[in-house]
């Protein structure tokens, strides 16, 4: 058991790591508010790959796309060669990891511009060879996030999902994660 105790103000819990000579499961979140495929390319690529390559992944979740859609002018295929960028440095660390790539929920406030990203990311994940989880798709595409608002499952701000509604989508995506687990290409 760990104890999390805390004194003043509001810290941030990036994670933890407890491993063993046992293999199992690590997860690395390295979920930021705002990022988009390129805040993660402007990090140092030699030390991100050096320590990606010290974890040795088997498998890279990319899930960037919504916050793009609050860019001025919108340029999916930018996107999708930052996401092809992101994928091959991925691959440069750990050649053998599977990947997949996963699309922005539906945006209240963009619903126009998020379907040519989801469309960009798709070809960029075909592309790396790469599984793409249609995650505006799932939800029911254009209009979506308003009905799932409606639901509760989404915030009222028209972009963020509630627990409700993230928890029903990592549900579905675990469902087709695990449904080809251990089937080989």
């Amino acid at each position: 058991a760990i104890k999390v105790t805390i004194r003043a103000g509001r810290p941030d819990f990036c994670g933890v790591v407890i491993e063993t000579q046992t293999r199992g499961v690590v997860l690395d979140n390295l979920g930021i508010n705002g990022a988009r495929y390129a805040t993660a390319l402007a990090w140092n690529e030699e030390a991100w790959v050096a320590e990606a390559k010290r974890r040795e992944p088997a498998l890279f979740i990319f899930e960037y796309g919504g916050n793009e859609a609050s860019d001025g002018v919108i340029t999916p295929d930018r996107y999708g060669e930052d996401a092809r960028k992101l994928i091959d440095r991925a691959k440069r660390a750990q050649p053998e990891a599977s990947c997949v790539v996963i699309a922005p929920s539906d945006r209240a406030d963009a619903e126009s511009k998020i379907p040519p990203i989801v469309a960009a990311l798709q070809a960029a994940a075909a592309d790396r060879g790469c599984m793409f989880w249609n995650t505006y798709e799932v939800m029911g595409g254009r209009g979506s996030l308003r009905r799932w608002r409606d639901e509760d499952k989404a915030a009222p701000d028209g972009i963020h999902l509630r627990p409700k509604g993230y928890d029903e989508l990592v549900a579905l995506l675990l469902a087709d994660l695990m449904r080809d687990f251990g089937k080989t290409r």
